[in-house]
């Protein structure tokens, strides 16, 4: 007598693709999309004029503008000065200072 042949359930086949697959492709190209748009520095004029000035010495920022007493600028000084020696910051901040 030969043995009966066991019938096992058919096992499922691996799904290649997750179903999470879509979902992290979309992720990841509004992470690209974003990255190249938000690394670039997009000022207006009295933004590129405030990191202009403020990228002066003390002594330049107080006679840079007679018009405007010289606080926001005397603020805005050491965060230049820091973003300036940061590598990561440093590009976009100089460009927009004007070097």
């Amino acid at each position: 007598m030969h043995p009966k042949p066991v019938h096992l359930p058919p096992y499922p086949m691996p799904s290649v693709i997750s179903p999470m697959a879509p979902l992290l492709a979309l992720l990841a190209l509004f992470l690209l999309i974003t990255a190249r748009y938000g690394a670039a520095l997009n000022l207006w004029g009295d933004e590129a004029y405030a990191l202009n000035v403020a990228a002066k010495s003390v002594g330049e920022i107080i006679a840079a503008d007679r018009f405007h007493l010289p606080t926001y600028y005397l603020l805005l000084h050491p965060n230049v000065g820091f973003l300036a020696h940061c590598p990561v910051h440093a590009g976009p901040w100089l460009g927009a200072v004007g070097g």
